[in-house]
């Protein structure tokens, strides 16, 4: 029982960081465009969990399983998350942290529906949580023209990206070293931004440095400390109550947008973010695949 409630506790800690990992994003934009963000964010992360190789030796747990052969396979999971982190990044110069954080937690109930294709039908409950989701994805982004904010666009496109990240990883997690394979795809997501920004975007050292707090929480304590948080936390607690306790970052982002950046909270947003709540709610006890984000 001890260790079920350290479990919920280290999931609540990884939430809290998730969540105030959107102002991170939001401020290092400042200076640094979307792309190479995103680049030394997730070059930071890849960095920031080395160290748990130490953890492992210490622990006499088996380190390598996976070959080169195999590196080309799972480069397809950082293909996703870098698909996820990109369409994320770029969606918050156009919409709110409140907006970005909901809208992305709609990946939860988007698993059983990409699973459909691959893998079994998802059930009654969770089509239902999907529907009403949506819903509220819409309450929040339609303007009074009956226009979409290109910026939650953006958002909800890179909510399939997270979903099909979780699914692929599915594939390989039994397969492969979890530490491994959350390095790797880091590594991926991070070379594949950098060679973008590299060729469309203009930075310099004294952009980074000057958002270098950003780029260290989003990094390290976003892709590092929180994923370890995450995989002690879900050894203890069962799959579809980690997945509903990891969705509330979405709650916490907005509270941090709220209070950090001063944006506006709207009835309409509060709306919307109610339904979208209310979804993940009726959709999660039915979900199998546990959350594994970056």
């Amino acid at each position: 029982m001890i260790q079920k409630y350290k479990g919920e506790l280290a999931l609540l800690l990884a939430t809290f960081i998730w969540g105030f990992t959107f102002v991170a994003q939001v401020e290092g934009m400042s200076q640094l465009g979307p792309f190479m963000f995103i680049a030394l964010r997730f070059l930071l992360g890849a960095l920031a969990l080395c160290p748990l190789f130490l953890l492992a030796f210490f622990k006499n747990q088996p380190l390598l399983n996976m070959t080169f052969a195999d590196l080309w396979p799972t480069s397809i999971i950082g293909v996703c998350l870098f698909g996820g982190a990109a369409l994320q990044q770029i969606g918050l110069q156009y919409t709110s942290v409140a907006n970005a954080g909901f809208i992305t937690s709609s990946y939860i109930v988007l698993v059983p529906l990409i699973g459909f294709a691959v893998k079994s039908p998802p059930t009654f409950a969770q089509c239902i949580g999907a529907a009403v989701t949506f819903v509220g994805v819409g309450v929040l982004s339609v303007n009074g023209e009956l226009g979409f904010n290109r910026g939650d666009l953006y958002q909800l496109l890179g909510a399939f990206f997270w979903a099909s990240q979780i699914w692929v990883l599915s594939l390989y997690a039994r397969r492969f070293n979890n530490l491994h394979i959350a390095v790797w795809q880091s590594l991926v997501c991070g070379v594949l931004a950098l060679a973008i920004a590299l060729i469309f975007e203009t930075t310099t050292v004294v952009n980074v440095i000057a958002v270098w707090p950003s780029l260290v929480f989003a990094g390290v304590m976003s892709s590092g400390i929180a994923y370890g948080l995450q995989v002690f936390g879900q050894q203890f607690v069962a799959a579809n109550k980690a997945v509903f306790i990891l969705s509330l970052e979405s709650v916490v982002a907005t509270i941090c947008g709220v209070y950090f950046l001063s944006q506006a909270f709207t009835i309409q947003t509060m709306i919307g973010c109610c339904i979208i709540l209310f979804g993940l709610y009726v959709a999660h006890t039915r979900l199998k695949i546990p959350a594994l984000r970056q």
